[in-house]
């Protein structure tokens, strides 16, 4: 067998069981032992040395079988537990995006005449509603750059947060950059400014599709594209509908190599656009709806925390001897 030289292999003596020994490697003792004692910043490393000089708890040989068992055992039920809280989460997300999907493609009343979009993919939209491409509903598309000037942000008065498809999260909103050039650069004509309102969509790369809308007058880099919105068109209802656009908008991308949505192609985009008072209803129940699914979401990702402090603490115990497991030996952990 060939190892890696990051790789330490044990010979253990015949007193010594390797399943009770993995789990020793998996305690908060050994985690913390390893804290304190490892060398190098870059790359953290492990001496032999060090490794030779931790101290083992070792009950005897059959209690250390019975350890391994009850660890395995236990150990399994909290995993399923948390892999149902992860898949949880997982199923939230896609209800989510689901009704908010149809939100923003059917309407809030499912009682409304309908009639054909023309388009496969979208199917009906309520009869009311007009189809139309996006440069129907937007002031003015612009795609970002990159100044002379781009530095961390430091928040001062006279720089202005400069976005990159990493600053764009989950929620629809964002209001600060890891990014910042000077004003100056942007009245001046180096760079773009957007106004707050602006929805920001990536027009490139992995993430093509992933639309924020600026809170603050704000810049961005060549790989985003700013729409400014009419006056009749609600910020965030257009930011949910091109959100439920961002498969279509990988599909009709010129992908030869790598995806790509320039402004004549943004331009283009298909939507069906209710009328104003209609859009912010829409953007009233999906808030009060991504309050309830984020309220859902913490909850099992606190859930998951928990557990793992749980597991965390069960091995520890189980280890050192606080707990003990001698009365779950059985027959088939004796014969291991």
């Amino acid at each position: 067998m060939n190892l890696s030289r990051a790789i330490a292999r044990l010979q253990i003596s015949g007193d010594t069981n390797a399943g009770f020994l993995r789990w020793i490697f998996a305690s908060t003792q050994f985690r913390h032992y390893t804290d304190l004692t490892c060398v190098g910043t870059a790359q953290r490393v492990l001496n032999m040395i060090d490794l030779w000089r931790f101290p083992i708890p070792r009950p005897p040989l059959p209690e250390q079988k019975a350890i391994a068992a009850f660890l395995d055992r236990e150990t399994g039920k909290i995993d399923a537990l948390v892999e149902e809280q992860r898949r949880l989460i997982a199923l939230l997300k896609e209800k989510r995006q689901a009704v908010i999907s149809h939100a923003v493609t059917k309407g809030l009343d499912p009682a409304a005449p309908m009639k054909p979009s023309g388009i496969d993919w979208l199917g009906d939209i309520p009869a009311h509603w007009e189809m139309g491409p996006l440069k129907r509903l937007a002031v003015k598309v612009q795609t970002g750059g990159t100044p002379a000037s781009v530095a961390l942000a430091e928040g001062n008065d006279d720089e202005l947060p400069w976005f990159t498809p990493g600053d764009f999260t989950e929620q629809l909103a964002i209001a600060t950059a890891s990014k910042a050039i000077p004003k100056c650069s942007a009245e001046e004509g180096e760079a773009r400014m957007f106004p707050a309102g602006s929805v920001l969509v990536v027009g490139i790369g992995a993430t093509l599709g992933k639309t924020c809308i600026a809170r603050v007058t704000c810049s961005a880099n060549q790989q985003i594209n700013a729409i400014i919105p009419a006056t009749d068109v609600c910020a965030e209802w257009l930011g949910y509908a091109l959100r439920a656009q961002t498969e279509q908008m990988r599909v009709s991308s010129n992908a030869s190599t790598i995806g790509i949505m320039n402004q004549e192609k943004t331009k283009a985009l298909l939507l069906a656009r209710p009328p104003l008072m209609e859009q912010k209803k829409i953007v009233s129940m999906i808030n009060a709806l991504e309050e309830r699914f984020d309220a859902l979401t913490a909850e099992a990702t606190r859930a998951i925390a928990l557990l793992h402090e749980r597991r965390a603490a069960l091995i520890s115990a189980a280890v050192t001897g606080k707990i003990d497991v001698r009365d779950t030996i059985d027959d088939s952990t004796e014969a291991a």
